[in-house]
Protein backbone atom coordinates (compact mmCIF):
# COMPACT_ATOMS: atom_id res chain seq x y z
CA UNK A 1 0.00 0.00 0.00
CA UNK A 2 1.13 3.53 -0.77
CA UNK A 3 -0.35 6.89 0.23
CA UNK A 4 -0.44 10.03 -1.93
CA UNK A 5 -1.25 13.46 -0.53
CA UNK A 6 -3.25 15.95 -2.59
CA UNK A 7 -1.38 19.25 -2.77
CA UNK A 8 -2.51 22.61 -4.21
CA UNK A 9 -1.56 21.59 -7.76
CA UNK A 10 -3.77 18.49 -7.62
CA UNK A 11 -6.79 19.94 -5.81
CA UNK A 12 -10.05 20.69 -7.57
CA UNK A 13 -9.95 17.92 -10.18
CA UNK A 14 -11.84 14.66 -10.53
CA UNK A 15 -10.32 11.78 -8.60
CA UNK A 16 -10.23 9.52 -11.67
CA UNK A 17 -8.42 12.22 -13.69
CA UNK A 18 -5.83 12.55 -10.94
CA UNK A 19 -5.36 8.77 -10.86
CA UNK A 20 -4.99 8.60 -14.66
CA UNK A 21 -2.09 11.06 -14.42
CA UNK A 22 -0.55 9.34 -11.40
CA UNK A 23 -0.94 5.81 -12.79
CA UNK A 24 -0.35 6.79 -16.40
CA UNK A 25 0.37 3.21 -17.56
CA UNK A 26 -2.79 1.79 -15.99
CA UNK A 27 -5.91 1.16 -18.13
CA UNK A 28 -8.80 3.42 -17.25
CA UNK A 29 -11.00 0.37 -16.72
CA UNK A 30 -8.57 -0.93 -14.09
CA UNK A 31 -8.68 2.39 -12.22
CA UNK A 32 -12.50 2.36 -12.19
CA UNK A 33 -12.54 -1.27 -11.02
CA UNK A 34 -10.02 -0.50 -8.23
CA UNK A 35 -12.27 2.33 -7.01
CA UNK A 36 -15.31 0.03 -6.98
CA UNK A 37 -13.39 -2.75 -5.16
CA UNK A 38 -11.89 -0.25 -2.66
CA UNK A 39 -8.35 -1.07 -3.79
CA UNK A 40 -8.07 2.71 -4.17
CA UNK A 41 -9.71 4.84 -1.49
CA UNK A 42 -9.96 8.54 -0.68
CA UNK A 43 -9.49 9.52 2.97
CA UNK A 44 -10.01 5.82 3.88
CA UNK A 45 -13.44 5.85 2.26
CA UNK A 46 -14.78 4.37 -0.96
CA UNK A 47 -15.06 7.15 -3.55
CA UNK A 48 -16.52 7.63 -7.01
CA UNK A 49 -14.22 8.73 -9.82
CA UNK A 50 -16.24 11.93 -10.26
CA UNK A 51 -15.47 13.17 -6.72
CA UNK A 52 -13.40 16.39 -6.72
CA UNK A 53 -10.14 16.28 -4.81
CA UNK A 54 -9.31 18.82 -2.08
CA UNK A 55 -5.98 19.95 -0.71
CA UNK A 56 -5.04 17.71 2.21
CA UNK A 57 -6.91 14.65 0.88
CA UNK A 58 -5.09 11.32 1.10
CA UNK A 59 -5.36 8.74 -1.68
CA UNK A 60 -4.39 5.21 -0.67
CA UNK A 61 -3.61 2.56 -3.27
CA UNK A 62 -3.71 -1.04 -2.04
CA UNK A 63 -1.34 -2.66 -4.52
CA UNK A 64 2.20 -3.96 -4.31
CA UNK A 65 5.04 -1.47 -4.66
CA UNK A 66 6.09 -3.27 -7.85
CA UNK A 67 2.61 -2.90 -9.38
CA UNK A 68 2.35 0.76 -8.46
CA UNK A 69 5.82 1.45 -9.87
CA UNK A 70 4.86 -0.25 -13.13
CA UNK A 71 1.62 1.71 -13.47
CA UNK A 72 3.47 4.98 -12.70
CA UNK A 73 6.06 4.19 -15.36
CA UNK A 74 8.86 3.90 -12.77
CA UNK A 75 9.52 0.16 -13.03
CA UNK A 76 13.30 -0.30 -13.38
CA UNK A 77 13.13 -4.07 -13.70
CA UNK A 78 11.75 -4.16 -17.25
CA UNK A 79 14.03 -5.51 -19.97
CA UNK A 80 15.59 -2.51 -21.75
CA UNK A 81 14.95 -4.22 -25.08
CA UNK A 82 11.26 -3.53 -24.55
CA UNK A 83 11.81 0.25 -24.53
CA UNK A 84 10.81 1.78 -27.84
CA UNK A 85 13.34 3.74 -29.94
CA UNK A 86 11.08 6.79 -29.61
CA UNK A 87 11.37 6.59 -25.82
CA UNK A 88 15.16 6.40 -26.02
CA UNK A 89 15.22 9.50 -28.27
CA UNK A 90 13.00 11.33 -25.78
CA UNK A 91 15.29 10.42 -22.90
CA UNK A 92 18.32 11.65 -24.83
CA UNK A 93 16.52 14.90 -25.59
CA UNK A 94 15.79 15.39 -21.90
CA UNK A 95 19.38 14.63 -20.92
CA UNK A 96 20.73 17.28 -23.29
CA UNK A 97 17.91 19.77 -22.78
CA UNK A 98 19.93 22.20 -20.69
CA UNK A 99 22.74 22.42 -23.23
CA UNK A 100 20.26 22.80 -26.11
CA UNK A 101 18.63 25.83 -24.49
CA UNK A 102 21.97 27.36 -23.53
CA UNK A 103 23.47 27.04 -27.00
CA UNK A 104 20.60 27.22 -29.49
CA UNK A 105 17.76 28.93 -27.62
CA UNK A 106 19.00 31.39 -24.99
CA UNK A 107 15.79 31.86 -22.98
CA UNK A 108 15.94 34.62 -20.37
CA UNK A 109 13.75 34.75 -17.26
CA UNK A 110 12.19 38.15 -16.61
CA UNK A 111 10.44 37.18 -13.36
CA UNK A 112 9.51 34.10 -11.36
CA UNK A 113 8.07 33.05 -8.01
CA UNK A 114 6.41 29.86 -6.79
CA UNK A 115 3.29 30.54 -8.88
CA UNK A 116 4.23 32.26 -12.14
CA UNK A 117 7.08 32.79 -14.54
CA UNK A 118 7.60 35.46 -17.22
CA UNK A 119 10.07 34.56 -19.94
CA UNK A 120 11.63 36.24 -22.95
CA UNK A 121 11.23 33.64 -25.70
CA UNK A 122 13.85 33.81 -28.44
CA UNK A 123 12.89 33.70 -32.09
CA UNK A 124 12.98 30.17 -33.52
CA UNK A 125 11.83 28.34 -30.37
CA UNK A 126 8.44 26.61 -30.36
CA UNK A 127 6.06 27.53 -27.54
CA UNK A 128 4.85 23.93 -27.40
CA UNK A 129 5.76 20.72 -29.18
CA UNK A 130 4.61 20.16 -32.75
CA UNK A 131 6.06 16.62 -32.85
CA UNK A 132 7.63 14.14 -30.43
CA UNK A 133 11.30 15.13 -30.81
CA UNK A 134 10.78 18.91 -30.62
CA UNK A 135 12.38 21.10 -27.99
CA UNK A 136 9.95 23.77 -26.81
CA UNK A 137 9.47 26.50 -24.22
CA UNK A 138 7.33 24.23 -22.04
CA UNK A 139 10.38 21.94 -21.63
CA UNK A 140 12.38 24.90 -20.32
CA UNK A 141 9.61 25.92 -17.90
CA UNK A 142 9.31 22.39 -16.47
CA UNK A 143 13.07 22.02 -16.13
CA UNK A 144 13.36 25.44 -14.44
CA UNK A 145 10.55 24.65 -11.97
CA UNK A 146 12.27 21.39 -10.97
CA UNK A 147 15.73 22.96 -10.65
CA UNK A 148 14.35 25.73 -8.41
CA UNK A 149 12.39 23.12 -6.43
CA UNK A 150 9.13 24.85 -7.20
CA UNK A 151 7.85 21.55 -8.56
CA UNK A 152 8.92 18.20 -7.13
CA UNK A 153 9.36 15.05 -9.22
CA UNK A 154 6.25 13.56 -7.61
CA UNK A 155 4.16 16.70 -8.29
CA UNK A 156 5.39 16.68 -11.89
CA UNK A 157 3.74 13.30 -12.41
CA UNK A 158 0.24 14.76 -11.96
CA UNK A 159 0.69 18.45 -12.80
CA UNK A 160 2.49 20.19 -15.67
CA UNK A 161 3.16 23.95 -15.78
CA UNK A 162 1.57 25.70 -18.74
CA UNK A 163 1.99 28.83 -20.81
CA UNK A 164 -0.88 31.31 -21.08
CA UNK A 165 0.01 33.23 -24.26
CA UNK A 166 1.46 31.06 -27.01
CA UNK A 167 3.70 32.80 -29.55
CA UNK A 168 4.51 31.68 -33.08
CA UNK A 169 7.92 30.03 -33.53
CA UNK A 170 9.46 33.14 -35.11
CA UNK A 171 7.83 35.66 -32.77
CA UNK A 172 10.00 36.59 -29.80
CA UNK A 173 9.23 38.17 -26.45
CA UNK A 174 7.12 37.98 -23.29
CA UNK A 175 5.48 34.67 -22.42
CA UNK A 176 3.51 34.16 -19.22
CA UNK A 177 3.58 30.72 -17.57
CA UNK A 178 1.72 29.28 -14.58
CA UNK A 179 3.82 27.14 -12.23
CA UNK A 180 0.95 26.12 -9.95
CA UNK A 181 -2.58 24.96 -10.70
CA UNK A 182 -4.30 27.93 -8.97
CA UNK A 183 -2.07 30.39 -10.85
CA UNK A 184 -2.64 28.66 -14.18
CA UNK A 185 -6.41 28.67 -13.69
CA UNK A 186 -6.48 32.37 -12.75
CA UNK A 187 -4.19 33.50 -15.58
CA UNK A 188 -6.02 31.46 -18.22
CA UNK A 189 -9.33 32.93 -17.07
CA UNK A 190 -7.91 36.47 -17.24
CA UNK A 191 -6.55 35.76 -20.72
CA UNK A 192 -9.92 34.41 -21.83
CA UNK A 193 -11.63 37.58 -20.61
CA UNK A 194 -8.94 39.77 -22.28
CA UNK A 195 -8.05 41.39 -18.96
CA UNK A 196 -4.28 40.95 -19.41
CA UNK A 197 -2.95 43.72 -21.65
CA UNK A 198 -0.58 42.59 -24.41
CA UNK A 199 1.57 45.00 -26.39
CA UNK A 200 3.73 44.02 -29.36
CA UNK A 201 6.42 45.77 -31.40
CA UNK A 202 6.72 45.24 -35.15
CA UNK A 203 8.00 46.69 -38.40
CA UNK A 204 5.59 46.99 -41.32
CA UNK A 205 6.02 48.02 -44.94
CA UNK A 206 4.46 51.35 -45.78
CA UNK A 207 3.73 54.56 -43.92
CA UNK A 208 1.17 54.27 -41.13
CA UNK A 209 0.45 57.91 -40.35
CA UNK A 210 -1.93 57.78 -37.38
CA UNK A 211 -3.18 55.51 -34.59
CA UNK A 212 -5.72 52.93 -35.71
CA UNK A 213 -8.38 50.85 -33.99
CA UNK A 214 -9.24 47.89 -36.20
CA UNK A 215 -12.12 45.46 -35.78
CA UNK A 216 -12.75 42.49 -38.05
CA UNK A 217 -14.16 39.00 -38.26
CA UNK A 218 -11.55 36.23 -37.97
CA UNK A 219 -11.68 32.69 -39.35
CA UNK A 220 -8.97 30.02 -39.33
CA UNK A 221 -8.55 27.31 -41.94
CA UNK A 222 -7.20 24.29 -40.10
CA UNK A 223 -6.05 22.56 -43.30
CA UNK A 224 -3.28 25.09 -43.99
CA UNK A 225 -3.17 27.03 -40.70
CA UNK A 226 -4.09 30.23 -42.54
CA UNK A 227 -6.32 33.00 -41.22
CA UNK A 228 -8.83 34.98 -43.26
CA UNK A 229 -10.43 38.27 -42.19
CA UNK A 230 -13.72 39.87 -43.25
CA UNK A 231 -15.77 42.96 -42.35
CA UNK A 232 -12.58 44.92 -41.63
CA UNK A 233 -13.27 48.41 -40.33
CA UNK A 234 -11.41 51.19 -38.56
CA UNK A 235 -13.22 52.92 -35.71
CA UNK A 236 -12.40 55.65 -33.17
CA UNK A 237 -9.78 54.65 -30.59
CA UNK A 238 -12.28 54.87 -27.71
CA UNK A 239 -15.34 53.65 -29.61
CA UNK A 240 -17.38 50.72 -28.29
CA UNK A 241 -16.94 47.83 -30.69
CA UNK A 242 -20.04 46.86 -32.71
CA UNK A 243 -20.49 43.19 -33.55
CA UNK A 244 -21.11 42.12 -37.13
CA UNK A 245 -20.85 38.41 -36.44
CA UNK A 246 -23.27 36.02 -38.06
CA UNK A 247 -24.51 33.84 -35.22
CA UNK A 248 -24.56 30.85 -37.57
CA UNK A 249 -20.90 31.18 -38.64
CA UNK A 250 -17.74 29.93 -36.94
CA UNK A 251 -16.07 33.33 -37.19
CA UNK A 252 -14.72 35.23 -34.19
CA UNK A 253 -14.50 38.99 -33.77
CA UNK A 254 -11.00 40.37 -33.22
CA UNK A 255 -9.85 43.81 -32.12
CA UNK A 256 -6.45 45.46 -32.55
CA UNK A 257 -5.05 48.91 -31.75
CA UNK A 258 -1.80 50.28 -33.16
CA UNK A 259 0.35 53.38 -32.80
CA UNK A 260 3.09 54.44 -35.24
CA UNK A 261 6.33 55.09 -33.32
CA UNK A 262 8.62 56.05 -36.22
CA UNK A 263 8.84 55.99 -40.01
CA UNK A 264 11.79 56.00 -42.37
CA UNK A 265 12.65 54.64 -45.81
CA UNK A 266 9.35 52.92 -46.45
CA UNK A 267 8.91 51.18 -43.09
CA UNK A 268 6.90 52.04 -39.97
CA UNK A 269 7.82 50.87 -36.48
CA UNK A 270 4.57 50.14 -34.59
CA UNK A 271 3.38 49.50 -31.07
CA UNK A 272 0.38 47.18 -31.25
CA UNK A 273 -2.15 46.23 -28.57
CA UNK A 274 -4.04 42.95 -28.89
CA UNK A 275 -7.45 43.45 -27.31
CA UNK A 276 -8.28 39.90 -28.33
CA UNK A 277 -5.78 37.14 -28.97
CA UNK A 278 -6.24 34.91 -31.99
CA UNK A 279 -3.79 32.99 -34.17
CA UNK A 280 -1.83 35.30 -36.53
CA UNK A 281 -4.03 38.24 -35.51
CA UNK A 282 -1.41 40.96 -36.02
CA UNK A 283 0.11 39.34 -39.11
CA UNK A 284 -3.22 38.86 -40.90
CA UNK A 285 -4.58 42.28 -39.84
CA UNK A 286 -1.58 44.23 -41.09
CA UNK A 287 -1.58 42.31 -44.39
CA UNK A 288 -5.29 43.01 -44.85
CA UNK A 289 -4.69 46.73 -44.23
CA UNK A 290 -1.96 46.80 -46.88
CA UNK A 291 0.91 47.12 -44.39
CA UNK A 292 2.43 43.61 -44.21
CA UNK A 293 5.01 42.86 -41.57
CA UNK A 294 8.61 43.17 -42.68
CA UNK A 295 9.89 39.62 -43.23
CA UNK A 296 6.37 38.16 -43.48
CA UNK A 297 6.37 34.86 -45.39
CA UNK A 298 2.92 33.41 -44.75
CA UNK A 299 0.80 36.47 -45.55
CA UNK A 300 2.59 38.25 -48.39
CA UNK A 301 0.37 38.20 -51.47
CA UNK A 302 -0.41 41.26 -53.64
CA UNK A 303 1.80 43.77 -51.89
CA UNK A 304 1.42 47.20 -53.47
CA UNK A 305 4.52 48.81 -54.94
CA UNK A 306 4.51 51.76 -52.58
CA UNK A 307 4.77 49.34 -49.64
CA UNK A 308 7.78 47.44 -50.98
CA UNK A 309 10.80 47.03 -48.67
CA UNK A 310 13.67 49.48 -49.14
CA UNK A 311 15.70 46.61 -50.67
CA UNK A 312 15.41 42.86 -50.96
CA UNK A 313 18.86 42.46 -49.44
CA UNK A 314 17.66 43.77 -46.07
CA UNK A 315 14.51 41.64 -45.96
CA UNK A 316 14.53 39.27 -42.94
CA UNK A 317 13.51 35.65 -43.44
CA UNK A 318 10.72 35.80 -40.86
CA UNK A 319 8.28 38.33 -39.45
CA UNK A 320 9.65 41.24 -37.39
CA UNK A 321 7.24 40.78 -34.48
CA UNK A 322 8.01 40.90 -30.76
CA UNK A 323 5.80 40.42 -27.68
CA UNK A 324 6.95 43.56 -25.89
CA UNK A 325 4.90 44.20 -22.73
CA UNK A 326 2.45 42.27 -20.54
CA UNK A 327 0.36 44.14 -17.97
CA UNK A 328 -1.54 42.14 -15.36
CA UNK A 329 -4.93 43.23 -13.94
CA UNK A 330 -6.13 43.02 -10.34
CA UNK A 331 -5.59 39.42 -9.27
CA UNK A 332 -6.96 37.30 -6.41
CA UNK A 333 -4.88 35.17 -4.06
CA UNK A 334 -2.41 33.57 -4.44
CA UNK A 335 -1.46 36.14 -7.11
CA UNK A 336 -2.58 39.32 -5.37
CA UNK A 337 1.02 40.51 -5.00
CA UNK A 338 1.24 40.70 -8.81
CA UNK A 339 -1.83 42.90 -9.31
CA UNK A 340 -1.23 45.60 -11.96
CA UNK A 341 2.39 44.55 -12.45
CA UNK A 342 3.99 45.23 -15.85
CA UNK A 343 6.63 43.01 -17.45
CA UNK A 344 8.74 43.99 -20.45
CA UNK A 345 10.90 41.94 -22.81
CA UNK A 346 13.57 44.31 -24.21
CA UNK A 347 13.56 44.75 -27.96
CA UNK A 348 15.85 42.19 -29.64
CA UNK A 349 19.13 43.37 -31.12
CA UNK A 350 17.78 42.84 -34.62
CA UNK A 351 15.06 45.43 -33.86
CA UNK A 352 17.52 47.92 -32.38
CA UNK A 353 19.87 47.48 -35.32
CA UNK A 354 17.03 48.01 -37.80
CA UNK A 355 15.91 51.17 -36.00
CA UNK A 356 19.47 52.45 -36.10
CA UNK A 357 20.01 51.52 -39.74
CA UNK A 358 16.77 53.22 -40.77
CA UNK A 359 17.81 56.30 -38.79
CA UNK A 360 14.33 56.22 -37.26
CA UNK A 361 13.07 59.12 -35.17
CA UNK A 362 10.63 58.08 -32.47
CA UNK A 363 7.52 59.98 -31.73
Amino acid sequence: MQSFFIGPNDAGQRLDKYLQKLLKQAPQSMIQKSLRKKNIVLNDQKAEGAVKTKQGDVVKIYMTDQTIATFRGNDKTNDSTKISPQHIVFQNNQMSLKSKFKEAFPVSVIYFDQHIMVLNKPKGLLSQKASCGDVCLIDYVEQFAKEKRILSEIEAETFSPGICNRLDRNTSGCVLAGLSLPALQILNEKMKKHEIKKYYACFVKGHVTCPLHIVSNWKKKEQNNLVTLSHIRCIAMDEVVPSLLDTNSNEKQIETKLWPMSYQNGETFLRVELLTGKTHQIRATMQALGYPLVGEQKYQTKVSKQNECISLSCEPKSQMLHSWILQLPDLPQPLQHLSNKTFEAPLPNVFLERLKSLDAKRG
